[in-house]
């Protein structure tokens, strides 16, 4: 049930309560004069009515706010009472200041709502009419003044206690909620974490099979591949041959080259890594690769910016790093066309150094992001689909991370991450 269809039920429900008052006051106004009887009758049905369905079952906002609100409430019962006051006879309707204490007791304190109470059975006593109070049976008619005031005490009280209780309950209940949320949040973490590193066992184990294989068929083709190219080498060599046999040796030549290249790939891939980690100046291994790396940048008419204001040492391997750094600017010249640019940016969380590589080339297609790292994907002619594969392997063989983000016509973003360098107070015996 939502809230508005809870508040429409109480509401309705106080309508009918108060139409049997309305009733009883029919039944029981002879004598009284109509115009007050109902002008009190309708102040606080309206009052009554009004904060049913502004307030509900919200606690107050301030002390201020609940005092004035009883006030008024108590005021209001009180005006009903004086005017169904006769002068000889105390008012029927007593029952109505149960109202504004019922009210106090399901929000207040003990304290609170005894005073709201005793308050109410102040009012009561004081709109006692002048002739009952003097009258010889006074002290006839005072027990059953004093059985009102208990009343009012006794359902205070009740309602207070059962509603400290529930809200107890409730506060117990919402605590008890909010530890299974924070425990379901970490049992979530830790599923998604067990998830990621049983992933990344399965597809270590699977490149280390496949790594075995591709080193064992590449030393079988590396030397029928030498005596290949050798073989072409020296019939090139030789005088008077023809010019077709000259354009077929060279082709013979060049497809030994790309496929020794690919060899090497393959041996490169399947050979064990031993990172050596030494603290590493992010920065200067950037600028000393892009300066390499700039005139392959000018050929293809790409823009290479860097982006490393501040010193990040990580600990890592430089070599691979710069190996690693070397394939994703290539890849990046790859993707863009002439005019765009590549951007190699430096950063740094309070645990780790980011090194990114951004270009705005042609991106990658999103049905393609599960596989940009899987061995022998490519999406290009005479791509080998090792050199990512590669890279990743050696960022995790120095405990990094290789994620990438892509939009494709916008260009794809290259993030490394690395285990910061961590610095002692006292120098390190290597340094």
């Amino acid at each position: 049930m939502t809230a508005f269809n809870h508040t429409k039920t109480i509401v309705w429900g106080q309508i009918g309560m108060l139409g049997l008052l309305l009733l009883l006051l029919l039944c029981f106004s002879s004598g009284l004069d109509p115009f007050w009887v109902s002008l009190s009758f309708v102040l606080l049905v309206a009052y009554h009515l009004a904060s049913t369905i502004l307030l509900g079952s919200r606690p107050y906002r301030s002390p201020l706010q609940a005092w004035i609100h009883l006030g008024c409430y108590l005021l209001l019962c009180s005006f009903l009472l004086w005017a169904t006051t006769r002068p000889d006879e105390e008012s029927l309707f007593w029952f109505v200041s149960l109202l504004p204490i019922v009210m106090a007791a399901s929000r207040l304190s003990l304290a609170g709502t005894t005073l709201v109470a005793t308050v109410a059975g102040l009012a009561y006593f004081l709109l006692l009419p002048e002739g009952f109070i003097i009258a010889s049976d006074f002290w006839v008619e005072f027990p059953e003044f004093v059985l009102i005031c208990v009343t009012y005490l006794f359902v205070g009280l009740l309602v207070q206690t059962l509603s400290s209780e529930a809200r107890n309950q409730l506060q117990r209940q919402q605590d008890l909620n909010r530890e299974l949320s924070i425990q379901k949040n970490e049992l979530s973490r830790t599923l998604a974490q067990l998830s990621t590193a049983e992933q990344q066992l399965r597809r270590r184990d699977r490149l280390a099979a496949l790594g075995e294989m591709a080193a064992g068929i590449a030393h079988e083709i590396r030397n029928p591949l030498g005596i290949i190219t050798s073989t072409a080498q020296l019939l090139q060599n030789r005088k008077q041959i023809g010019h077709n046999t000259e354009e077929l040796l060279n082709i013979i030549r060049e497809e030994s080259t790309r496929l020794n290249k690919l060899i090497n790939d393959f041996l490169a891939f399947g050979r064990d890594t031993h990172p050596n980690l030494q603290p590493c100046d992010l920065k200067e291994l950037v600028a000393r690769t892009a300066d390499g790396f700039q005139q392959v940048t000018e050929q293809a008419g790409v823009t290479l910016r860097l982006n490393t204001p501040n010193t990040v040492t990580a600990r890592a391997d430089g070599d691979m790093l710069r190996q690693v750094l070397l394939n994703l600017l290539l890849n990046a010249v790859q993707a863009c066309s002439p005019g765009q640019e590549i951007t190699i940016s430096l950063d740094q969380t309070p645990a780790k150094a980011l090194l990114q590589v951004a270009d705005t080339g042609h991106g990658i297609d999103p049905k393609l992001h599960d596989k940009i790292f899987n061995p022998f994907f490519t999406t290009r002619d005479k791509g080998t689909g090792l050199g990512l594969a590669n890279a990743h392997k050696l960022i995790e063989a120095q405990g990094g991370e290789l994620h990438f983000s892509s939009t494709p016509n916008r260009g794809s973003v290259f993030t490394i991450s690395l285990p910061l360098e961590e610095h002692d107070d006292e120098p390190h015996p290597d340094r």
